[in-house]
């Protein structure tokens, strides 16, 4: 019956009725168009067919099943790829907005590297610069100990000469600046001493010496029967004899041992020039 029928009225091609979903603009047109299709072909179908045998009847049924089921799958299908053509473009607008910030994370990460570079560049150069110093203070220090080695002899009695820590030149130099302070305190401020002098006319005796910086010294026997005055030399000092002095140097080392209260006492200076 279904064969009389194509006869009786030739089904029109597909490429003249343009079934092809290639040939719409867009899956949503073609899905529109289903429903209209299925139902042009089911009523072309019943007008040319006159009472069947049920047969007949079962096949175009058949017929019309299977449109309505190509329909409801090309439908189902259009549904899912809304859908995923959504999630998909959910997904690509989050990755882009991940990818702009990965950017800005480079870039920033790529300024703070430029500048940690800069940085240690800058100290480089500042270490590179102090090692140069820190050589060049190695004949500095080696004169300034030479000098101090100078002053050992001469104040041994009178202040500490601590040993260098270490060879380093900070060491060294630590040591060099505190000697050196210790002596500027000497140069400033009174101070009292037992040492042995040799004295012309009296021999070595042991005498209590009273220091007046580093450029003047008097000292006195203990018991009062010689005296002399010092002066500083590049060797030490130098001893003249004056037992004149005796009872003045006396009150004089008291004052300074805290053994009597604060008075004028007149001692005999000489003035010294400067050594530039």
């Amino acid at each position: 019956m279904f064969s009389k029928l194509q006869k009786a009225e030739p089904a029109k091609s597909s490429s003249h009725w343009n079934f092809s979903p290639g040939k719409f603009q867009s899956l949503e047109v073609f899905r529109r168009k289903v429903p209209i299709i299925g139902s042009f072909v089911f009523l072309t179908l019943a007008a040319a067919a006159p009472a069947q045998d049920q047969g007949s009847a079962s096949a175009l049924q058949s017929v019309v099943h299977e449109w309505i089921a190509l329909r409801d799958q090309i439908s189902s299908e259009a549904r899912e790829w809304d859908f995923q053509k959504q999630w998909h473009d959910t997904e690509i607008r989050l990755l882009e907005s991940e990818k702009k910030h990965l950017e800005e994370d480079v870039r920033m990460l790529r300024g703070q590297m430029e500048s940690r570079n800069a940085a240690d560049a800058g100290l480089l150069a500042g270490i590179e610069k102090l090692t140069a110093q820190r050589e060049a203070w190695r004949p500095l220090l080696d004169d300034a100990e030479e000098d101090i080695r100078s002053w050992q002899r001469l104040l041994k009695n009178r202040m500490e000469f601590p040993l260098p820590a270490s060879p380093e030149p900070e060491d060294r130099l630590q040591r060099v600046f505190s000697i050196y302070a210790e002596i500027e305190k000497l140069q400033h401020r009174a101070s009292t001493d037992k040492t042995v002098i040799e004295l012309e006319g009296a021999g070595r005796r042991q005498m209590d010496v009273l220091y007046l910086g580093l450029g003047a010294a008097f000292a006195v026997a203990a018991d009062g029967s010689a005296a002399a005055a010092g002066n500083w030399t590049e060797t030490g000092w130098q001893w003249t004899r004056d037992d004149s002095l005796a009872e003045d140097v006396r009150r004089a080392v008291r004052i300074c041992e805290g053994q009597e209260t604060p008075a004028w006492v007149q001692l005999p200076l000489e003035l010294q020039e400067a050594v530039p």
